[in-house]
């Protein structure tokens, strides 16, 4: 019986047997593929609130701190896209953190509507750090039936 064989650079050439289950028991070096992932701030998730009332939808996002500017919303297809940038403030000379939490960098989320919206009468409004998208139901008929031949 042939036994499988793997060389890494601790072995120095050496021949071993190669245990695949090894290197799920080699817990310090498992984290070692995560390590500078705390200082990843290049991505944030707002918060969402999507509600129904009997003439249309609203989408509501928790933006604070984001300029009207970088804000970007479109529609198609059924599903709302709203994409914005946060950007860090620039330190000054003489200026150091002690403490910084804020939440930095771009986010793009879709939400998929449950209903048909009239596009042409969709309006987007910023006001306060929060962003209300009122997209207008399509009068048209859900769902169309459509007969196979």
């Amino acid at each position: 019986m042939n036994a499988v064989v793997k060389h890494s650079k601790r072995d120095l050439g050496k021949e071993v047997r190669w245990n695949p289950l090894k290197d799920f028991m080699d817990v310090d070096r498992f984290w070692d593929e995560f390590k500078g992932l705390d200082k990843f701030d290049s991505v944030f998730c707002p918060k969402i609130g999507l509600k129904e009332s009997k003439g249309s939808f609203t989408v509501t996002m928790q933006l604070p701190g984001i300029a009207k500017e970088d804000i970007k919303v479109g529609y198609d297809m059924g599903v709302l896209t709203v994409s914005a940038v946060r950007r860090a403030e620039k330190v000054k000379e003489g200026e150091k953190y002690h403490r910084n939490e804020h939440e930095y960098g771009c986010f793009y989320n879709r939400v998929a509507l449950p209903g048909r919206v009239d596009g042409s009468k969709i309006h987007a409004e910023y006001k306060n750090g929060m962003l209300n998208v009122e997209l207008p139901k399509s009068k048209g008929k859900a769902v169309t039936e459509i007969n196979v031949k």
